[in-house]
């Protein structure tokens, strides 16, 4: 029988294995830091990710059994890492540890909400930019917990050197999920019409998978649309060196990172005029924003920026700014905040472990939502 590992770090989040920023970023501190580990509530034991850990053995597991699985996976740990919530009320009292660190990666209207309810079991706060640290300090201006904002950092994969692979025709990228809330990913229905209307040749090529994918299939013009489907970290890069432009739909974001894995490879974002590290960068650069939800404005952006002289000047200037966006220096930053928050008296209480009948219920019939997993 395995003993129980005691750790540094734990990040307890939704999933390891899903296609998203989140998961990508956790994955990036296993391989980066020697006392990360991670476990993921949704994922069954073998997630395929070195130091991540499934705590669900099966679709009809509760949080009962997850947490059983914690603490047989883990003795103790020095810091808990929550991404966005995930696991606070399920696991602090489950897993022996000295401080615990909300990771918010997201600014959804849920995350406002839940946030002065999760406040008095935190010790310190990370934020992904400084966009979402501005945000959180304008709605709750009297709040104690540190918050310290920390900017993506990029596999080192897109710090060697490569060249672009041009098309004989315009080709449009879009990676990320395909989901209807936030991503709002019907509008690339709205754009290829307004692309079509400017009589412009293009092929849009779509990575990843989501519930909107049907929709999405039937909906585009199959003579210039072509579906991926979830792409390998190889892969992905493969495409983003083939697309002239990256597309992003969303109603908000924080990275997104697919922007800035994009632009490191000379991919030219096409970003909704949101507040994100993304638009952040390119605020200073010959790189318009479009409003949020106006696909028409995308298009005329578009067709702007392909008439453009010198567009291999704007691509080495979006390499340019995502050149320090380093593994080390993300890492090392996130274990300075933790640091600090050990230095200081704890913050945060351990709140009890949830108890009745609803513990023992498999997730997929509990309630809709995922409230029961933050």
């Amino acid at each position: 029988m395995t003993m129980p590992l005691d750790v540094d770090k734990i990040h307890l989040t939704e999933s390891l294995m899903r296609l998203g920023g989140v998961e990508t970023l956790v994955q990036q501190l296993l391989r980066g830091d020697p006392g990360s580990h991670a476990a993921a509530l949704l994922d069954q034991p073998n997630t395929g990710v070195e130091k991540g850990v499934g705590l669900r053995a099966g679709k009809y597991a509760g949080a009962f059994l997850v947490r059983r699985a914690a603490r047989a996976r883990y003795a103790r740990a020095k810091y808990l890492i929550f991404h966005n919530f995930c696991g606070i009320m399920m696991l602090s009292a489950a897993l022996p540890h000295q401080r615990k660190c909300l990771f918010l990666h997201t600014n959804s209207a849920d995350v406002f909400s839940l946030l002065p309810r999760r406040l008095p079991y935190l010790d310190t706060i990370i934020v992904s930019g400084q966009a979402l640290e501005n945000e959180i300090l304008e709605k709750f201006p009297d709040i104690t917990v540190p918050i310290t904002a920390v900017e993506y950092p990029l596999d080192d994969r897109y710090f060697r050197a490569f060249e672009r692979v041009p098309g004989p025709t315009l080709i449009l990228g879009y990676s990320g999920r395909l989901e209807l809330e936030q991503k709002q990913v019907l509008r690339l229905v709205d754009l290829c019409a307004a692309l079509t209307a400017l009589a412009m040749p293009f092929r849009l090529e779509i990575a990843g998978s989501g519930n909107a994918m049907g929709e999405l299939q039937r909906r585009l013009p199959a003579e210039h649309c072509c579906f991926l489907g979830v792409l390998n970290a190889a892969g992905l890069q493969a495409a983003y060196q083939r697309w002239d432009f990256l597309i992003c739909t969303s109603d908000y974001e924080t990275g997104p990172l697919v922007a800035l894995e994009a632009m490191a490879t000379g991919a030219i974002p096409i970003l909704p005029d949101i507040p994100c590290q993304a638009t952040a960068l390119t605020k200073d650069l010959d790189l318009a924003l479009y409003p949020p939800g106006d696909m028409t404005a995308a298009s005329h952006l578009i067709r702007t920026l392909v008439n453009m002289d010198r567009l291999d000047g704007l691509r080495a200037k979006l390499i340019a700014k995502v050149a320090d966006r380093r593994l080390p220096r993300f890492v090392n930053k996130i274990n300075t905040v933790l640091a600090e928050a050990s230095e200081r008296p704890a913050l945060g209480g351990t709140p009890a472990i949830p108890k009745g009948l609803a513990e023992y219920l498999p997730f997929s019939i509990r309630k809709s939502g995922n409230d029961y997993l933050r």
